[in-house]
């Protein structure tokens, strides 16, 4: 299996633990939403946006 293909894997599996793992905190911590940026040498090579729990508003 060649460098590049481990690599992409690896970016695979980054990206869905990631999101599984933000997912699972901004519910068990009531959070709203939250942004995540993965950085590499100084350039952005993933950034997501989570959504957990829509927030009632207060009168």
């Amino acid at each position: 299996m060649s460098k590049r293909i481990k690599y992409r894997m690896f970016v695979c599996f980054l990206i869905v633990f990631v999101d599984n793992t933000m997912n699972s905190k901004l519910e068990k911590y009531h959070i709203p939403n939250a942004t995540v940026a993965v950085v590499k040498d100084g350039e952005i090579v993933y950034n997501s946006t989570c959504a957990g729990q829509k927030l009632e508003p207060s009168l």
